[in-house]
């Protein structure tokens, strides 16, 4: 069993971020919310590389499964 993380670090005018799994880091803009990370799913890689469309990802059955997760080691 692992889990998902987001975290956010802020150095003087630099932000530091790391994300694992489907956690999600933003950041408001104005009046909008701008995502600065990319989930680690199996199906989001697919649509990065061009392989499905969003309209996919959004239905793909394996849109759930994780490539990246805390807590797990790779089998």
């Amino acid at each position: 069993m692992g889990t998902t993380m987001a975290f956010a670090l802020i150095v003087r005018d630099t932000l530091f971020t790391v994300n694992l799994g489907d956690s999600r880091v933003y950041r408001k803009h104005f009046d909008r919310l701008e995502q600065l990370t990319v989930d680690q799913t199996y199906v989001d890689y697919l649509y990065r590389v061009g392989k499905i469309s969003k309209e996919e990802e959004n239905k793909h059955e394996l849109r759930h499964m994780l490539t990246n997760a805390l807590g797990v080691a790779a089998s």
